[in-house]
């Protein structure tokens, strides 16, 4: 169960997600100005579904079945590729297991839109990019500040 719910949790992220950005920064004039220079950096997951981390997703009392996201972060490179990684404690009575997934491709800045393509998925994931805040929708909400 623990398996497979982390690959299908991993699987609605990339596939449900991470590939399409709508973003703003800061009144919108900061993107239009630098492009993907004034976004690229590391941007911290801080919070998921309204609660800062670590965040419950998903839960069933009648089994102790937990899931939470417990850390990750969104890397945009000046050469327009990214990086993701999500970390997830799922919890079962006493057992506790961490896992993590990950992916990345290319992005590209129009205005104060960006694209993000995953190397291996076709899917969309939207979101909005303010100063140092990038909020992501997927299953949940994830927001993200930049280091």
């Amino acid at each position: 169960m623990w398996q497979a719910q982390t690959k299908l949790l991993g699987l609605v992220f990339v596939l449900g997600g991470l590939l399409s950005v709508t973003a703003m920064s800061a009144g919108g004039v900061e993107a239009n100005l630098h492009g993907e220079n004034a976004v690229a950096g590391v941007y911290e997951l801080v919070a998921a579904a309204g609660r800062d981390l670590p965040a419950v997703v998903s839960e069933d009392s009648t089994t102790g079945y937990k899931q939470e996201i417990i850390g990750g972060s969104v890397t945009l490179r000046e050469n327009r590729a990214f990086h993701w990684t999500t970390q997830y404690r799922y919890t079962e009575g006493s057992k506790v297991t961490i896992s993590e997934s990950s992916g990345g491709g290319a992005y590209k800045v129009e205005g104060d839109d960006i694209t993000l393509s995953e190397h291996l998925g076709s899917s969309k994931l939207t979101g909005k990019l303010k100063g140092r805040s990038l909020s992501l929708k997927a299953d949940v909400e994830l927001v993200y500040k930049k280091e």
